[in-house]
């Protein structure tokens, strides 16, 4: 009844099973029995010896994890993302290491005795930074000053956007879907949609505020959930409504061909029936 107590037995991570099932049309059954086989066959190479392109080798996962002081969590990540062998996680993650080790970061007038202090210091990712280094083969002070700058945009965006202290300018009326609202803030509230949502649309298609307003509660609209005669403000709402698990509600309407609410019907008729038994 319920999948994300399976997985958690399974020790497989409930939003990839989720994901997996929605996104290539499979059953429940054939999604576990995939991750599960995945899982043991990793556990089976996690014993075999490991050798990397440049000769070195090690007998198995948790000596070359030790060397190079890396969790085995993040090979697993690695390589369950990018779907590779374990040698191929740990060619990735052994190259990353050489990378951060090939040159003594520098910036400005401070030389740094390591790479994970000068990212800690200068507050930028570690692992971003190493891969840009990897795939772009660029130096460490190219690598930091990238993020630096990224960082210092945002920064910079973000103080553009604080009012200015002062006198605040007078709500001037706008006039949507034929009526006539006192100021932008009476427009979001009568219509039920955020400022943000209405600004990232303008933003993004660069519109006018009316057609990102029609944009936003038209969205709204689709997004509304009907069931048993009521209107919730979205299908997880609905869900959270009636303690059912969104997702398993998802599956559940895939997996049998039917709608999200014949799926809900079906779920409750049976957790009723289970109380009565």
């Amino acid at each position: 009844m319920d999948l994300r107590e399976c997985c958690r037995m399974l020790d497989i991570s409930y939003r990839w099973v989720c994901e997996k099932i929605l996104n290539q049309e499979l059953s429940v059954e054939e999604v576990l029995l995939y991750y599960k086989g995945k899982k043991e066959a990793l556990r089976k190479m996690e014993k075999e010896p490991i050798r990397l392109e440049n000769g070195t080798r090690y007998n198995n996962l948790a000596e070359f994890c030790t060397a190079l002081k890396i969790r085995k969590k993040a090979i697993y990540g690695y390589i369950y993302a990018n779907d590779c062998s374990v040698s191929e996680a740990a060619t990735y993650y052994a190259d990353r290491q050489v990378v951060s080790e090939k040159e003594i970061p520098q910036i400005g007038d401070r030389i740094y005795t390591d790479l994970r202090e000068c990212c800690k210091d200068q507050n930028v990712p570690y692992r971003w930074v190493c891969n840009k280094m990897l795939q772009e083969d660029v130096s460490v002070q190219d690598a930091v000053q990238y993020y630096k700058r990224k960082q210092e945009k945002r920064q910079q965006k973000a103080q553009r956007q604080v009012p200015v202290k002062g006198k605040m300018p007078e709500p001037q009326p706008v006039n949507v879907l034929g009526k006539k609202y006192e100021s932008k803030e009476r427009c979001y509230k009568g219509l039920g949609i955020t400022k943000k949502s209405v600004q990232n649309h303008m933003k993004k298609t660069s519109c006018t505020f009316e057609e990102a307003v029609v944009y936003c509660y038209e969205k709204k609209l689709e997004k509304q959930f009907e069931f048993r005669g009521e209107i919730y403000k979205s299908y997880n709402a609905c869900c959270t409504a009636y303690n059912l698990a969104q997702e398993y509600v998802a599956i559940k309407a895939k997996r049998e061909k039917i709608t999200r609410q014949e799926a809900m019907e079906k779920l409750l008729a049976q957790r009723e029936s289970e109380k009565t038994i």
